[in-house]
């Protein structure tokens, strides 16, 4: 039978607003069904309970400025936990003047490394050190308080005690250099040379078998209100390897990682792009505590842990073994 043409002729203007309206439901009801990507059994081991008793502990300690009882506790902490976990375990030890506190004081470096039959390797970082001034309190009498640094230093550390457990138990596929640096936040305002005093040490005494495909610094995870933009150096000197992360974190947690870009920051990351290592940073640098008293756990929260803990795992544990095979068969 012939149809009659005249019968399916374009629909009104009515009709096609509605049916409009009607496509863009369906669009919008099956994109909210789709379903979030599965993580390796490695990154699901990561525990968001045990990386928030770490956050804890520090702060317990009190400000980990160097020279301060706090610092002492919180050093032999970090390093009872990393070879806990079966890491080879090295202090680096210097000094320097900080015009901050018109003192000298004496530093340490913590590397820790996961031995894996790999001869490739991979490093990720993070400040232990708190800064001894909440010089941007909104109460005056209280600037020369030296701050907790729940997540200005203890949010990084606590991903990385915890990141240590899960390799031990989920071995990776590459060495893994874990590396937290002392000293990061003693800088004055405009003075670049004073901030990331560990990571400018370690960079200069790099040693001869520190050789990585790649490294990220994480610094101000923990913030309850999470939101992550791209790095502008770590964008421009090791773009391959940021965009990898931030395609990880926006599969998974897509209003955490935006697409924007943040001006350069100083950071631990820094000394290395200086030197040729790609090197990235994974900060939310938009957090209403920082270099203030509350700067707390009260501030942070045990998702915010998780989620970074969770692509940090995974970022290892799958997204580099691939990028890597795809370098090597372009």
């Amino acid at each position: 039978m012939r149809k009659n043409i005249a019968q399916y002729s374009a629909p009104g203007p009515f009709l096609a607003m509605l049916l409009f309206a009607w496509m863009l439901l369906f669009i919008s009801v099956a994109s909210a069904q789709e379903p979030v990507p599965a993580f390796s059994p490695a990154a699901d081991a990561f525990d968001a309970k045990r990386a928030w008793e770490h956050l804890i502990t520090q702060c317990n300690f009190g400000p980990r400025v160097a020279g301060e009882r706090g610092h002492r506790l919180c050093r032999d902490y970090i390093v009872e936990q990393l070879k806990s976990n079966g890491c080879t375990v090295e202090l680096q030890e210097f000094s320097a003047f900080i015009p901050l506190i018109n003192d000298e004081r004496r530093f340490t470096n913590i590397i820790a490394k996961i031995d894996t039959p790999s001869t490739q390797a991979v490093a990720i970082s993070c400040h232990w050190d708190t800064r001894p001034i909440a010089d941007y309190d909104r109460i005056p009498s209280l600037r020369d308080t030296p701050i907790s640094g729940a997540n200005d230093g203890a949010s990084g550390v606590a991903v990385l005690l915890e990141a240590a457990r899960v390799f031990k138990h989920h071995p990776p596929p590459f060495d893994v250099y874990l590396l937290f640096f002392d000293a990061e936040d003693l800088g004055r305002n405009r003075q670049k040379k004073e901030w990331a005093l560990g990571s400018q040490y370690f960079a200069k005494h790099m040693p001869d078998d520190f050789q990585i495909i790649c490294g990220f610094n994480l610094d101000m995870i923990g913030d309850k209100d999470q939101r992550f933009l791209y790095e502008k150096k770590s964008l421009e000197l090791a773009g391959k390897w940021t965009r990898a992360f931030w395609r990880l974190g926006q599969r998974h947690y897509p209003q955490c990682f935006s697409d924007a870009t943040i001006n350069e920051i100083v950071d631990d990351h820094a000394p290395f792009l200086a030197k040729g290592v790609p090197y990235f940073d994974v900060i939310d640098f938009d957090y209403d505590a920082w270099h203030t008293t509350q700067d707390i756990p009260a501030s942070c929260s045990a998702a915010s842990l998780s989620r970074i803990g969770k692509i940090t795992v995974e970022y290892v544990m799958q997204t580099l073994p691939q990028l890597c095979e795809k370098v090597e068969n372009p």
